[in-house]
């Protein structure tokens, strides 16, 4: 069996207002935070190959 390259991404948009405000780092920390349970299914399912 051969494992096809496949790309995956998660993104998110910030406003020039979000960037500069005082939140944006708990923004940005939160965002990782909800990609983290994906990311870790992916690196799962990769080691099960």
């Amino acid at each position: 069996p051969w494992l096809k390259l496949k790309s995956y991404g998660v993104g998110r948009l910030f406003s020039d207002e979000e960037t500069l405000g005082p939140d944006f780092i708990a923004g940005v920390v939160a965002g990782i935070a909800a990609a983290r349970p994906w990311v870790e299914f992916l690196n799962t399912a990769l080691e099960s190959v």
